[in-house]
């Protein structure tokens, strides 16, 4: 099992089912790591090798592994020309140390180089190539039933998922819940914009978790962050106190060799290096959920969260020009006093009307300020002094 250590300082959730969750996402991520993220670790098939001694102490059925592998270690043991032949294909496959997920590129090496293989050779090869399919496959299955509780033929005996939320913790994605939205870089930095919707949960015991859920133009859904606002911040400007959760955060793409195990899930990625993994992850209980939301919204159904927070912002709306044209009616009057009550002189009138102006701008500052601190908690996409600078010309056009 690769040891998951989390070195930074821990946010400790108090509720005790989203505590086993987050250990369960914790479990999971190594799991995940330990069958796909590091296979090419995996490149010895004899009973001395890591392979082996997986598949035989797995708590789960990883028997037709076993048997696989228990063969190959025989053939291997007695065929000394092994690994001279591996070299031969690839110097980099030196002793007989071929990654697992570089099996399947056997063939097109002994193509490549023209070496020739005896009839056990050839046997072995194949051998191999089927135990990396059959490697492949088991994986997938085995990670679909112990991580979302599915079953396979491989994996055929009922299994409870490890990644099931409880029902507390999920949060509810209606755009009235939503408590923030904003844009961030993609993946690789490219300037396809992703778009992060944050919710926030709450347990009896006073945890207060966020979850910031991220969608991209390719229409991928992934949770890109998980904290808590109660920790306040480093001095780098992240949270002081990280909440790991694991396998939940893990990007929808992962470099080309860090994916075997999990190929029915994978696709392309824009980048030569990179391969897209989100059809894995599109499993996981949250993510379907904040899925079913965006689909719900692109079709235009409404549901009563929404409307509920539609007719709060009407209301709000509504109040807000009320407010409006009273500080508008109260800047007028301040104005025309300024023109009549002021000694102005020989100024030329259009240095008068700049101070008239100026001062109303000020004046109206001051009158909505209250107000637009309430409307920059609502939208965080500008920023406070934004909202106030368009806000004072709104009325200043109205007063001219």
């Amino acid at each position: 099992m690769v040891e998951n250590e989390f070195k930074e300082d821990q946010y400790e959730i108090k509720n005790k089912e989203w505590k086993k969750y987050q250990k369960d996402c914790q479990e999971c991520l190594e799991l995940y790591y330990h069958f796909v993220t590091f296979t090419n670790f995996i490149n010895d098939y004899t009973k001395e090798g890591k392979l082996y001694k997986i598949v035989s102490t797995s708590k789960y059925d990883l028997s037709q592994l076993r048997e696989l592998v228990e063969e190959i270690s025989e053939e291997i043991v007695k065929n000394s020309n092994f690994k001279a032949f591996l070299e031969k294909l690839n110097p980099k496959w030196k002793d007989g140390k071929i990654g697992i997920s570089e099996i399947s590129s056997i063939p097109e090496q002994i193509e490549k180089t023209g070496a020739k293989a005896d009839e056990k050779l050839q046997t072995l090869v194949n051998n191999l190539l089927k135990l990396a399919q059959k490697y492949d496959e088991c994986v997938t299955s085995y990670l679909e039933k112990v991580f979302f509780g599915k079953e396979s033929k491989e994996m055929p005996y009922p299994q409870e998922k490890m990644l099931k939320i409880p029902a507390g913790m999920m949060p509810n994605f209606s755009i009235s819940k939503r408590i923030d939205s904003y844009e961030k870089k993609d993946l690789q930095g490219e300037g396809n914009p992703i778009t992060i919707e944050e919710y926030e949960v709450k347990s009896p015991e006073g945890d207060r978790i966020i979850f910031a859920m991220a969608q991209d133009k390719k229409g991928r859904v992934y949770i890109d962050n998980v904290y808590s606002p109660e920790v306040g911040m480093s001095s780098y400007g992240t949270p002081a106190k990280i909440c790991q959760m694991g396998i939940l955060v893990y990007k929808p793409e992962d470099y080309n060799k860090q994916v075997f195990g999990i190929s029915k899930y994978t696709k392309e990625a824009d980048s030569y290096k990179y391969t897209d993994i989100s059809n894995f992850f599109a499993n996981i209980d949250i993510i379907k959920k904040y899925k079913e939301e965006l689909n719900r919204r692109a079709s235009g159904a409404t549901g009563s969260e929404d409307m509920g927070g539609r007719e709060e912002q009407e209301n709000w709306d509504k109040n807000i020009e009320k407010e409006i044209k009273m500080i508008e009616e109260i800047t007028r009057n301040f104005s025309l006093e300024m023109r009549k009550g002021f000694a102005w002189g020989d100024r030329p009138k259009n240095e008068i009307e700049e101070v008239i102006l100026r001062e109303a701008k000020q004046t109206i500052r001051e009158l909505i300020v209250d107000d637009l601190r309430f409307l920059a908690v609502r939208d965080k996409i500008k920023s406070k002094n934004y909202l106030m600078d368009e806000m004072v010309e709104k009325i200043v056009e109205k007063i001219k």
